[in-house]
Protein backbone atom coordinates (compact mmCIF):
# COMPACT_ATOMS: atom_id res chain seq x y z
CA UNK A 1 0.00 0.00 0.00
CA UNK A 2 0.92 3.66 -0.32
CA UNK A 3 2.67 4.92 2.20
CA UNK A 4 4.39 1.93 3.76
CA UNK A 5 7.57 0.32 3.37
CA UNK A 6 9.90 -1.61 5.69
CA UNK A 7 13.49 0.36 6.36
CA UNK A 8 16.33 -1.13 5.57
CA UNK A 9 19.63 -1.03 7.44
CA UNK A 10 21.09 2.50 6.02
CA UNK A 11 18.11 4.00 6.82
CA UNK A 12 17.89 2.88 10.43
CA UNK A 13 21.55 4.00 10.81
CA UNK A 14 20.48 7.18 9.87
CA UNK A 15 17.53 7.23 11.84
CA UNK A 16 19.97 6.40 14.37
CA UNK A 17 22.80 8.61 14.13
CA UNK A 18 20.35 11.90 13.39
CA UNK A 19 18.79 11.23 16.95
CA UNK A 20 22.13 11.23 18.70
CA UNK A 21 22.72 14.72 16.86
CA UNK A 22 19.71 15.46 17.83
CA UNK A 23 19.72 14.32 21.32
CA UNK A 24 16.83 13.34 20.54
CA UNK A 25 15.56 9.32 21.78
CA UNK A 26 16.81 7.23 19.37
CA UNK A 27 14.80 3.90 17.51
CA UNK A 28 17.02 1.70 19.44
CA UNK A 29 19.04 2.27 22.72
CA UNK A 30 21.58 1.03 23.23
CA UNK A 31 22.25 0.12 19.40
CA UNK A 32 24.58 -2.20 17.88
CA UNK A 33 25.39 -2.08 14.84
CA UNK A 34 26.37 -5.59 14.98
CA UNK A 35 23.10 -6.84 15.35
CA UNK A 36 21.39 -4.53 12.50
CA UNK A 37 20.32 -7.32 9.47
CA UNK A 38 19.19 -6.04 5.81
CA UNK A 39 15.56 -5.19 7.58
CA UNK A 40 15.71 -6.06 10.96
CA UNK A 41 17.24 -5.51 14.48
CA UNK A 42 18.25 -8.68 16.69
CA UNK A 43 17.07 -7.56 20.14
CA UNK A 44 19.20 -8.74 23.36
CA UNK A 45 16.75 -9.86 26.50
CA UNK A 46 17.81 -10.92 29.89
CA UNK A 47 15.65 -12.17 33.04
CA UNK A 48 12.91 -10.00 33.99
CA UNK A 49 11.96 -12.41 36.94
CA UNK A 50 13.67 -15.62 38.40
CA UNK A 51 12.31 -18.62 36.05
CA UNK A 52 8.58 -19.62 37.50
CA UNK A 53 10.18 -23.28 36.57
CA UNK A 54 12.76 -25.08 35.29
CA UNK A 55 11.22 -24.39 31.80
CA UNK A 56 9.57 -20.93 31.67
CA UNK A 57 10.65 -17.03 31.87
CA UNK A 58 10.07 -13.73 31.34
CA UNK A 59 12.35 -11.82 29.37
CA UNK A 60 12.97 -8.26 28.77
CA UNK A 61 14.37 -6.43 25.74
CA UNK A 62 17.58 -4.83 26.54
CA UNK A 63 17.19 -2.21 24.16
CA UNK A 64 14.72 0.58 24.82
CA UNK A 65 12.47 0.62 21.54
CA UNK A 66 11.00 4.60 20.39
CA UNK A 67 8.76 4.84 17.86
CA UNK A 68 8.37 8.11 16.47
CA UNK A 69 4.66 9.19 14.60
CA UNK A 70 5.16 7.55 11.20
CA UNK A 71 7.38 3.93 12.21
CA UNK A 72 5.90 0.82 13.67
CA UNK A 73 7.13 -2.38 14.30
CA UNK A 74 7.02 -5.78 13.84
CA UNK A 75 8.17 -8.41 16.54
CA UNK A 76 9.09 -12.03 15.74
CA UNK A 77 11.28 -14.59 16.98
CA UNK A 78 14.36 -15.27 15.29
CA UNK A 79 14.25 -18.41 12.70
CA UNK A 80 17.18 -19.86 14.59
CA UNK A 81 14.99 -19.99 17.81
CA UNK A 82 12.20 -21.47 15.54
CA UNK A 83 14.43 -24.03 13.87
CA UNK A 84 16.55 -24.79 16.74
CA UNK A 85 15.79 -24.18 20.09
CA UNK A 86 12.32 -25.72 20.50
CA UNK A 87 10.95 -22.58 21.98
CA UNK A 88 7.68 -20.78 22.35
CA UNK A 89 6.65 -17.78 23.14
CA UNK A 90 3.86 -15.10 24.21
CA UNK A 91 4.83 -11.36 23.43
CA UNK A 92 2.80 -8.50 21.38
CA UNK A 93 3.92 -8.94 17.51
CA UNK A 94 2.95 -5.23 17.02
CA UNK A 95 4.77 -2.13 18.46
CA UNK A 96 2.49 0.94 18.11
CA UNK A 97 3.96 4.39 16.33
CA UNK A 98 4.31 6.61 19.66
CA UNK A 99 5.69 3.49 22.13
CA UNK A 100 8.61 4.12 24.04
CA UNK A 101 10.07 1.13 26.57
CA UNK A 102 10.82 -2.07 26.78
CA UNK A 103 9.45 -5.18 25.32
CA UNK A 104 8.54 -8.09 27.83
CA UNK A 105 8.54 -11.61 26.59
CA UNK A 106 7.02 -14.80 28.24
CA UNK A 107 9.21 -17.67 26.88
CA UNK A 108 8.75 -21.84 27.42
CA UNK A 109 10.95 -24.18 26.30
CA UNK A 110 10.43 -27.75 26.70
CA UNK A 111 14.54 -28.16 26.39
CA UNK A 112 14.71 -26.75 30.05
CA UNK A 113 16.99 -23.38 29.40
CA UNK A 114 19.60 -25.35 27.18
CA UNK A 115 19.07 -22.74 24.43
CA UNK A 116 20.30 -18.92 23.91
CA UNK A 117 17.80 -16.78 25.37
CA UNK A 118 19.95 -13.88 25.20
CA UNK A 119 19.20 -13.38 21.29
CA UNK A 120 15.79 -14.77 20.43
CA UNK A 121 13.98 -12.28 18.92
CA UNK A 122 13.99 -9.45 15.98
CA UNK A 123 12.25 -6.31 15.35
CA UNK A 124 11.47 -4.76 11.99
CA UNK A 125 10.57 -0.90 11.71
CA UNK A 126 7.99 -0.01 9.10
CA UNK A 127 7.42 3.78 8.01
CA UNK A 128 3.73 4.62 7.93
CA UNK A 129 1.28 7.20 7.28
CA UNK A 130 0.64 9.15 10.73
CA UNK A 131 -1.86 8.19 12.55
CA UNK A 132 -4.53 10.67 13.96
CA UNK A 133 -3.41 9.87 17.58
CA UNK A 134 -0.02 7.77 18.23
CA UNK A 135 0.04 5.24 21.25
CA UNK A 136 1.38 7.61 23.87
CA UNK A 137 -1.22 10.23 23.11
CA UNK A 138 -4.37 8.33 23.61
CA UNK A 139 -5.99 8.44 26.92
CA UNK A 140 -6.49 4.65 27.14
CA UNK A 141 -2.95 3.51 27.07
CA UNK A 142 -1.92 2.48 30.29
CA UNK A 143 1.29 0.15 29.00
CA UNK A 144 3.49 3.44 28.95
CA UNK A 145 5.58 3.40 32.09
CA UNK A 146 4.26 0.59 33.42
CA UNK A 147 6.21 -1.34 35.99
CA UNK A 148 5.18 -4.97 35.55
CA UNK A 149 2.06 -6.74 34.21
Amino acid sequence: MVGRMVLVDKYIKGLIYTAKLAKAKPLIDPFDPEKLGPVSYDLTTEFDQIPWDGNMARLVSVETITLPRNIMAIVGLRSRAVIKEEVFASFSFLVDPGFSGKLTFLVYSPANYAFNWEDLFQIIFIKIKEPEVAYNERKTSKGMGRSGF
